[in-house]
């Protein structure tokens, strides 16, 4: 069913790919809470490298993630030669929205959703983990949170 599946949207993005005239190049998460980590910045950054000067059109769909991996693939969107669009389907959240003010057109749908570039921290509750804002936790009672706040909050700086 997922090879299936898979070639099905290889199929449809290539037909788009024809269409528009562009390379397609997708930043989607299949979670409700999609997130941009490091390894999925690596394939991404390879693919707009691999697209040289040509036209390409990023689609995104994301919570966010890694710092670290948004401000990497804005870098490579900032350094190319070829016109960048973003297309956001339905969400580009923090990291998601950095990536997105890179490019040279944002094409979004009327339901787009874009958000604060803010860092959030996981934390463990009652056997659960949450993902808090940095700066709620600079007042946190643990100096570990504290620490994990004061950090990602100078990482985004």
């Amino acid at each position: 069913m997922y090879n299936e599946t898979a070639q099905q949207r290889y199929a449809l993005l290539h037909k788009l790919e024809k269409r528009r005239g562009t390379k397609i190049i997708t930043l989607v998460g299949i979670s409700p809470f999609s997130e941009l980590d490091d390894r999925a910045a690596e394939k991404i950054i390879a693919n707009i490298k691999k697209a040289g000067s040509s036209d390409i059109e990023i689609v995104i769909n994301t919570d966010g993630g890694s710092i670290k991996a948004g401000w990497n693939i804005t870098r490579a969107i900032l350094c190319r030669n070829g016109t960048t669009n973003i297309i956001v389907v339905n969400k580009a959240k923090s990291t998601g929205t950095l990536i997105s003010l890179a490019a040279d057109k944002i094409i979004a749908c009327q339901e787009a959703e874009f958000g604060p570039f803010d860092p959030k921290i996981p934390i463990e509750r009652e056997g659960r983990t949450f993902y808090c804002p940095a700066v709620e936790l600079l007042s946190s009672n643990e100096e570990w949170e504290r620490r994990q706040a004061e950090n990602a909050i100078k990482e985004v700086s």
